[in-house]
């Protein structure tokens, strides 16, 4: 028998065993208005048991339908599992420094469906943060520059001028008003920068 079959028959195999494990781990839900039932709570409660973190998919960014469920879900786990902080797939950046709803994406922000979940958010004192690289909210746009140059000179680490202008450039335009050139420069720059051990992890 040719490799490539023996190495084919083995994927085959695989899928239908990782296929498998789903479906024993996979759970039909009734509609929202009895979304969370006993028997569902209990499924998730011993599969959260001494889990610091969970996490909530969604189909799409756009599906109002999940956006409703996974608000049910995070109540639960809020009022009944004593969850604080919530993760959005937002900027990192600046919900680290500034945990208002304005940093994170509009498709949850500005969604009739999860105005319920932020009001819910906002009177439980549930934290947000974010975890995106794209440095695209209200407080980056605004703060990321100074806090960068503020940053480096406390740490008495010094760099060209070229590099912070060009950086308030990166963060205002995307980086889509950066030529080759730029781009190089910031790279190198940057390079350089973590390569200096008074540089903090937050600035990896």
């Amino acid at each position: 028998m040719k490799m490539r079959t023996i190495i084919l028959i083995f994927l085959i195999s695989l899928t239908k065993l990782s296929f498998a494990q789903i479906e024993s781990n996979t759970y039909q839900l009734n509609t929202s208005e009895n979304l969370l039932t006993d028997d569902v709570k209990k499924i998730i409660s011993y599969n959260i048991e001494n889990k610091s973190v969970v996490f909530l998919g969604e189909s799409a960014h756009h599906m109002g339908s999940d956006f409703l469920a996974k608000t049910e879900f995070v109540k639960y786990l809020v009022n009944e599992k004593g969850y604080k902080d919530i993760v959005f797939e937002s900027d990192f950046f600046g919900l680290y420094f500034d945990h208002k709803k304005y940093n994170i994406f509009p498709h949850w922000t500005r969604s009739e469906q999860c105005q319920d979940l932020f009001r819910f958010l906002e009177v439980h004192d549930v934290t947000p943060w974010g975890l995106d690289n794209y440095t695209n909210s209200y407080y980056t746009y605004h703060n990321f520059t100074q806090k960068l140059n503020d940053y480096l000179k406390g740490k008495n680490i010094n760099v060209d001028d070229r590099f912070i202008k060009l950086t308030d450039k990166s963060i205002k335009t995307a980086g889509d008003e950066l030529n080759k050139d730029e781009v190089k420069f910031l790279l190198g720059t940057i390079d350089v920068l973590l390569s200096n051990e008074k540089i903090d992890p937050l600035w990896h």
